[in-house]
Parts: C-alpha cells; sequence; structure tokens
C-alpha cells in the first residue's frame, strides 16, 4: 500500500487530495504482490481522477482474526451514476467519463482490475457510498487457499 500511495503522491498534490497516511504495520497477505499493485494503483489513481479538489482518499481493512481478508477504497469523489454501476464490469459496455479536472481514461481500467482479482482467487465489487463518492471493496482469499505465483485460481461458483 505504501509503495501505491507514494507513487500517487504527485497526482494527488495537484488536486490537493489527502491519500491514506503511510504504516509501517506489516500485514500478510497471500496474493500475488505485483498483481495487487496494479489493482490498488488503478483504484487510487481513479478516487484521484474522480475527487474534487481537497478531496480525501482512504482506506479500511477487513481481517478475520489475524488474516487480511479484504480492502475497501473510499473516495470523496462524484460517485458512480446507477446506470453506470450496472455496467462497471462489463468489457462489452466500458465507457470512459471524464475526471473532475478533465481528466481522460479509456474506461477498462476496472475490467482489468477485476480479471486480475479473480486470477488471484479474489473479487472486487462496487459499493454504493450514498452520493459520498465511490467505494471498491476487494475481497482476498483465505490462506488455505494461498495464491501461488503462475497459477489460475478458477471461480469455485
Amino acid at each position: 500500500m505504501d509503495k501505491v500511495v507514494q507513487l500517487q503522491e504527485e497526482a494527488a498534490g495537484i488536486k490537493m487530495i489527502t491519500l491514506p497516511p503511510r504504516s509501517d504495520r506489516q500485514i500478510p497477505l497471500y496474493v500475488d504482490p505485483e498483481i495487487l499493485t496494479r489493482v490498488l494503483t488503478n483504484l487510487i489513481s481513479n478516487g484521484i481522477k474522480f475527487s474534487h479538489p481537497g478531496g480525501q482518499i482512504f482506506i479500511e481493512y477487513k481481517f478475520e482474526g489475524e488474516i487480511l481478508v479484504g480492502l475497501e477504497i473510499h473516495d470523496q469523489g462524484v460517485g458512480i451514476e446507477p446506470k453506470m454501476q450496472e455496467r462497471l464490469f462489463r468489457i462489452d459496455q466500458a465507457e470512459s467519463t471524464p475526471g473532475t479536472k478533465g481528466e481522460l481514461g479509456t474506461g477498462l481500467g476496472l475490467i482489468l482490475c477485476q480479471e486480475l482479482m479473480k486470477t488471484m482467487g479474489g473479487t472486487i465489487r462496487y459499493q454504493d457510498s450514498n452520493d459520498q463518492g465511490s467505494c471498491f471493496v476487494l475481497d482476498f482469499p483465505l490462506p488455505e487457499k494461498p495464491y501461488i505465483a503462475g497459477e489460475t485460481i478458477l471461480d469455485q461458483a
């Protein structure tokens, strides 16, 4: 998380957006660190893109005992309209929306995040924030089914 926050500090600083504080705490997590870095970078970058100057992005950690099983990435941005929420993770309906300062994107970042989370045996979903910005929830596999580099874990649904 610290690596991602550090990479996003300049972009956040331009819009005066507060990022989560750095931490010395080491939390064991059974996922590929490079893949998770890509997912978090996209979500925090989106949070910056869609937040108004002076906003804040924060992270909530979800534990099961001592094991990290999920993250919630919240922003205080413009949020996502209900009709757009239905299409967030659909490649056949990918659509780019400009940020609060006209920042551009491809509309494919969340779809990529979803595929990367699946690769690690996890999930990503949007959680409505009642017009208080956006919240994306990442759920990770428990250590009984750890991610092994180079191995794809298929959905057990």
